[in-house]
C-alpha cells in the first residue's frame, strides 16, 4: 500500500490558500450568524406591525359601522322624542287629558298614582296615572278613542272601568304615559 504524504502538498502556496479560507470562515460564520438574528427579530418586528395594522383596520371598520349605525339611532331617536315626550313635559298631561275630555264633553280627571319607572338607556320610563271621567257612552267612548289617538303623549291604558249612572256613565282609565330623561 501507498502511503501518502500529505506533506508533499503543504507548499508555502497551499498554507496561504488554507489560511485565508480558514480566516474567511472565521469572519464570514459570525457574520452570518449575527445576520441571521437581525433577520429574525426584524421579521418579529414587522409581524407583530402587520398584527397592529389588521387591529388598526379591524378597529377603523368598527368605527365606520359604528357612525353608520349612529346615523340610524339618532333618527330613530327623533322619531321616538316626537312620540315620547321628555319627562318635563308630564306636567302638561293632566290639563291635555282634561282638554281631551271637555273637547268629548267628558268631565275629566286626571292625578299621577306616584308608581315611576325610570328611563334608562334601553328604554323608556313611565308614570301611572288614573283619569276618572264622567259623560254619555259614546262621549266616553269618543274620548277613550281620542286618548289612544293623541299624538302629545305615548300612553298605555291598563284597565277601563265603565259604569252606568242614570243617563251618565262614569269611567276610570288606568294607564301609564312613557317619557324619556
Amino acid at each position: 500500500m501507498a502511503k501518502l504524504d500529505f506533506l508533499k502538498y503543504l507548499t508555502p502556496k497551499a498554507i496561504i490558500n488554507l489560511s485565508v479560507v480558514l480566516g474567511f470562515l472565521v469572519f464570514v460564520i459570525p457574520t452570518l450568524l449575527f445576520l441571521g438574528n437581525e433577520v429574525e427579530q426584524r421579521a418579529a418586528s414587522i409581524k407583530a406591525q402587520r398584527v397592529r395594522i389588521d387591529t388598526h383596520t379591524r378597529m377603523i371598520t368598527k368605527l365606520a359601522e359604528l357612525r353608520e349605525a349612529s346615523v340610524e339611532a339618532e333618527s330613530a331617536m327623533l322619531k321616538l322624542r316626537t312620540i315620547v315626550p321628555p319627562r318635563d313635559r308630564l306636567f302638561s298631561f293632566p290639563r291635555y287629558m282634561e282638554k281631551l275630555g271637555s273637547d268629548s264633553d267628558v268631565l275629566a280627571s286626571v292625578d299621577f298614582t306616584g308608581k315611576e319607572t325610570p328611563a334608562t338607556v334601553d328604554k323608556a320610563g313611565s308614570n301611572a296615572f288614573i283619569i276618572a271621567g264622567s259623560g254619555s257612552l259614546n262621549d266616553t267612548l269618543e274620548f277613550m278613542e281620542n286618548i289612544e289617538a293623541s299624538g302629545e303623549f305615548f300612553v298605555s291604558s291598563e284597565s277601563v272601568d265603565i259604569v252606568r249612572l242614570g243617563e251618565q256613565f262614569n269611567s276610570v282609565i288606568n294607564g301609564l304615559v312613557f317619557f324619556y330623561d
